[in-house]
């Protein structure tokens, strides 16, 4: 009998403890789960994103670069870093343009297929354009041909969008190197 009384005793204690901690006087307990609470300020999101290219700028990154500071452009347009990023994706483009070597001129609407070789086998993924920023395309992949019996995808890479395809990866929209896209016809 002492024993039960004990373990309800003891029982009793560790619930008020854990209750008391759950006593809203304004001072926060929990700080960590308290601050995954709160809403990120945009301002610095669109400062790290920034950050970032300008860090792949200074590596010679350029078309990296240029992806970072696009994004700058299109998720934060009220951040006051637009206007120098878009001055950034100016510069560089001449830049990433001139390193790149000539390929058939692509349009929205397009439909390509990856360039011969790159892959093993003359297996290639195609799709149609979205959108261009240069020198980089979003293309909606529609086709995988992996050219073998035992492939069951591509690897990540930079010609993949830094994803690995297979064939539930159709439909998945995908920014690429423009020297990764050749074979070009109208999908209209």
């Amino acid at each position: 009998m002492a024993r039960t009384a004990l373990r309800l005793l003891a029982s009793g204690v560790f619930a008020a403890a854990l209750l008391a901690g759950c006593a809203d006087d304004g001072t926060p307990r929990f700080a960590p789960q308290r601050a995954a609470l709160t809403q990120p300020t945009p301002g610095s999101d669109a400062e790290a994103v920034f950050a970032e290219a300008y860090r792949l700028e200074q590596h010679a990154s350029f078309g990296d670069a240029v992806q970072y500071y696009n994004l700058v452009i299109d998720r934060f347009p009220a951040s006051p870093l637009v206007g120098i990023a878009q001055e950034r994706v100016t510069a560089l483009a001449g830049k990433a343009a001139v390193a790149a070597p000539e390929t058939p001129a692509l349009a929205p609407g397009d439909y390509a297929c990856t360039v011969e070789g790159l892959y093993p086998n003359k297996a290639r993924w195609c799709g149609v354009v979205r959108q261009m920023r240069n020198p980089y395309f979003l293309v909606e992949v529609t086709d995988l041909h992996l050219n073998s019996w035992k492939a069951l995808w591509f690897s990540r890479s930079t010609c993949t969008g830094d994803r690995t395809l297979t064939w539930f990866s159709q439909g998945s929209q995908l920014w690429v190197p423009r020297t990764c896209l050749a074979e070009t016809r109208n999908a209209g």
